[in-house]
């Protein structure tokens, strides 16, 4: 595949590291706005931008163009240290949605092995609470401050978890088997690496989920190579548009034989850029369903431009296209099967309700993706259950009442127009007043109508 021979940057993840302090030289507002008037994709005219002051620049720049930033040359070596392979942090990344802060943890970095959930919601970072709408420069001054150790807080959590700041390698992705099925979480696309690294995954895999939910982009061309994997060499799978029309399509590159087994893609409003340049393409030639929600609709290219005062700018510079050839500049992917918005970082949960994994007996899950009030409300109240229940009993799991086999092939389904019935399965239970006891309190949770029943 021929590229231009300059690098493109879609988004990065933010990763939690130190950045050492360089000292502040003052960028020029001229500089900057003859790089913007020549490169950024709407090329704005150079006397319609403000070159008073960089905080009236920033100002203007940010109306213009909500993904690019101004980096100081502390900031821009944080951001290029967040960028390397090998970097000293707590190993995780954070995300910001309207009403939390979610955080994913590394399988194998300093957070994980120090007992940090996998995924959840950060409400606190040493000591400094952390809430909607994300401030990454408050989180990182926090991180800072605490020195070596970072304490993380979790919703629901009893206490913190110390986390010692050490060096890591942070992956592009990470792979795991659940019930015969590999899951392939991907974090960003890096050109040379992200292919060879996907097809190892794949090794000996039949069923595959792409969780495409914590990927925000990486490099164009890791992405679009990344395609090749999974669709035949010269599959049109997209482009790049100037800001005077011009267009440059794309094809499938050649990178050995595709992956021809069962393929799902999970996405959530997280999935940005290269990530949903991927997504679309899969989608649009039916070799994959897309399940979760709509992605960020991000499809702009941006390049990293250096500066005189040893900082960086970051522009948007050209539009992405789907392989159909439309612009899908704020046309966020729309998924295949759509699932509830509150659910859909909840993984266990996502895992069950799209067939990958079974109900487990002990907990409290609702299986069915349509007609639920809000299973993370009656997740909320699974202690207040467990301690009303008599000694003894097994909390309850609940699934529809017209139960398929089990299966570990991802099932995508359409769900259902009309709101379903559920059973309560129970465990050993002391009596049947104890199993309606519960079945009432169910009830009245989730405003559906339960039945006792024994057994499985």
């Amino acid at each position: 595949m021929k590229r231009p021979r300059r690098s493109l940057w879609v988004s990065v993840i933010a990763a939690l590291a130190a950045g050492a302090a360089l000292p502040a030289v003052a960028a020029d507002p001229g500089e900057l706005a003859a790089i913007v008037a020549e490169h950024q994709v709407t090329r704005p005219r150079l006397n319609q931008i403000p070159v008073d002051s960089l905080e009236a620049f920033d100002r203007w720049l940010a109306a213009l163009d909500p993904f690019a930033r101004r980096m100081s040359a502390a900031e821009y070596e944080a951001h290029m240290a967040a960028l390397s392979p090998v970097r000293t942090g707590i190993g995780g990344a954070i995300f910001g949605q309207p009403d939390a802060v979610r955080w994913v943890s590394y399988r194998s970095g300093p957070a994980a092995m120090a007992g940090a959930p996998a995924e959840g919601e950060l409400v606190a970072v040493n000591d400094l609470p952390v809430a909607p709408p994300l401030d990454l420069s408050r989180v990182t001054a926090a991180l800072q401050a605490g020195g070596p150790v970072a304490r993380l807080r979790f919703a629901h959590a009893a206490t913190a978890v110390e986390i010692r700041q050490d060096r890591f390698t942070a992956p592009i992705l990470e792979s795991w088997d659940i019930s015969g099925t590999r899951i392939v979480r991907i974090f960003r696309f890096v050109e040379g690496r992200t292919v060879p690294s996907m097809q190892a995954a794949l090794k000996g895999a039949s069923r595959v989920v792409l969780d495409l939910r914590f990927s925000d982009g990486g490099d164009l061309f890791g992405g679009l190579d990344a395609t090749g994997v999974f669709l035949n060499a010269g599959t049109p799978i997209g482009g790049l548009m100037s800001a005077d029309g011009r267009r440059l399509a794309f094809t499938a590159p050649d990178v050995g034989p595709p992956f021809r087994g069962n393929l799902v893609v999970l996405t959530s409003p997280f999935t940005a850029s290269t990530a949903e340049v991927v997504a679309a393409a899969l989608q649009y030639h039916g070799r994959a369903r897309i399940a979760g929600t709509g992605t960020f609709g991000k499809c702009l290219a941006q390049q990293v431009f250096h500066l005189s005062d040893g900082g960086a700018l970051r522009l948007s510079v050209e539009r992405l296209l789907r392989p159909s050839g439309s612009d899908c500049t704020d046309q966020p992917i729309a998924p295949d099967i759509a699932m509830p918005t509150e659910e859909i970082f909840d993984t266990p949960w996502l895992f069950t309700a799209l067939g990958v994994t079974r109900p487990q007996p002990g907990l409290l899950r609702v299986c069915e993706t349509a007609g639920v009030p809000s299973p993370a409300a009656a997740r909320q109240r699974e202690i207040e259950i467990r301690l009303v229940l008599p000694p003894g009993t097994v909390p309850a799991t609940i699934e529809p009442a017209t139960t398929e086999p089990a299966t570990t092939e991802p099932k995508l389904q359409d769900p259902p127009a009309a709101v379903p019935e559920y059973r309560v399965c129970l465990g050993p239970m002391p009596d049947k007043a104890a199993a309606e006891q519960l079945a009432a309190i169910l009830s009245d949770l989730l405003g559906h109508r339960f039945e006792v029943a024994r057994g499985r």
